[in-house]
C-alpha cells in the first residue's frame, strides 16, 4: 500500500515532468525564426480549408447546375422540343462525360431526329467505354442500328437484351418489325408469339394476329417449297388458329391437298 510520502513523491515527480515538457516546447517555440515558421503554416492551413471549401461548393453548385439542365433536357424530350432537348443534353455531357443517364437520353433524341449514326455512337460508347450492360442501352443500341439498315444486327442486340427482360411488350415488337425487315420470317414468327402471348386483348392484339397470321403463312410456304409438308400442316393449323379468314389460308391449302392428292384432283374440287 502507498504511503502519503510516497504519493506526494510520485505528483511531485509528475509535475516536474509536465513543467520540463512545457518548459521545452517553450524553448523550441523561441528559437530564432520558429515563431514566424509556425505563424505561416498556420496561415497557409487556413487557406488551404478555405479553397478546399470554396472548390467543395463550386463542384456542388455545377453539379446542381447540370442535374438542373438534365431535368430541363428530359422535360424538353418529353414534350416533344428533340433539338432543344439534344442541346442541353450535349451542354450537360460537355460538364459531365460520364453522366450515363444524360448519354442515354440524347442517344434516343437522336434516334428520334433520324440520326441514327449519332445515336449509335453514343449507345455504343456507354457499352465500351463507360462499361454500361443495361437492357434499356441495348434497345436504344438496337434501334440506332435498325436506322442504319442493319435490321438483322438490330434483332440480335435486342434479343439478348430481351433475355434480361423477357417482359418487356415494346421489345418483342421492335424484335419482330426488324426480323420481318430483314426477310427473316421464321425469326419473326417466334417473336410474334412472344409478344402475342404479352398483349391484352385490344386492338393491337388483334392486329398482331393478323400480321402473324401472314407471317406464319410465309413460314409455312417455305417449308413447303423444302419439301417438309408435315411442318407446312402444323403452320397451316397455326394460321388458322390466329386469322380463320386470312386471305393466306386458301392458297395454302390448295398447296397442301395438292400434294397430298395431286393437283388435278385439287382443281377438279376447286372448279
Amino acid at each position: 500500500m502507498i504511503g502519503p510520502q510516497e504519493a506526494a513523491a510520485g505528483l511531485s515527480t509528475a509535475q516536474g515532468e509536465s513543467a520540463g515538457w512545457w518548459e521545452a516546447v517553450v524553448a523550441f517555440c523561441l528559437r530564432p525564426g520558429m515563431l514566424e515558421s509556425l505563424l505561416a503554416l498556420a496561415v497557409f492551413g487556413v487557406v488551404a480549408f478555405v479553397w478546399w471549401r470554396l472548390a467543395a461548393l463550386q463542384r456542388d453548385a455545377m453539379r446542381r447546375e447540370a442535374l438542373e439542365d438534365y431535368l430541363l433536357g428530359v422535360e424538353q424530350a418529353l414534350q416533344g422540343d428533340l433539338k432543344g432537348a439534344e442541346k442541353r443534353l450535349s451542354a450537360v455531357l460537355e460538364q459531365d462525360p460520364e453522366n450515363h443517364y444524360a448519354r442515354l437520353l440524347l442517344g434516343k433524341v437522336l434516334a428520334d431526329l433520324g440520326h441514327a449514326e449519332r445515336a449509335h455512337q453514343q449507345h455504343l460508347y456507354l457499352k465500351k467505354a463507360f462499361a454500361v450492360d443495361s437492357g434499356d442501352n441495348e434497345l436504344m443500341l438496337a434501334h440506332s442500328l435498325l436506322g442504319a439498315g442493319m435490321a438483322a444486327e438490330a434483332a440480335d442486340v435486342a434479343e439478348r437484351a430481351l433475355q434480361r427482360m423477357p417482359d418487356r411488350v415494346d421489345g418483342w415488337r421492335f424484335v419482330y418489325r426488324a426480323r420481318l425487315q430483314g426477310g427473316e420470317h421464321e425469326a419473326a414468327a417466334v417473336a410474334g408469339r412472344r409478344l402475342l402471348a404479352l398483349l391484352r386483348d385490344g386492338p393491337e392484339r388483334r392486329r398482331l394476329r393478323q400480321d402473324l397470321a401472314r407471317t406464319v403463312a410465309s413460314v409455312a410456304t417455305l417449308r413447303w417449297h423444302d419439301g417438309d409438308r408435315r411442318a407446312a400442316r402444323q403452320l397451316l393449323r397455326e394460321v388458322e388458329a390466329l386469322a380463320e379468314q386470312s386471305p393466306q389460308l386458301p392458297l395454302l391449302r390448295a398447296r397442301l391437298q395438292a400434294g397430298e392428292r395431286g393437283v388435278a384432283e385439287v382443281a377438279r374440287s376447286l372448279s
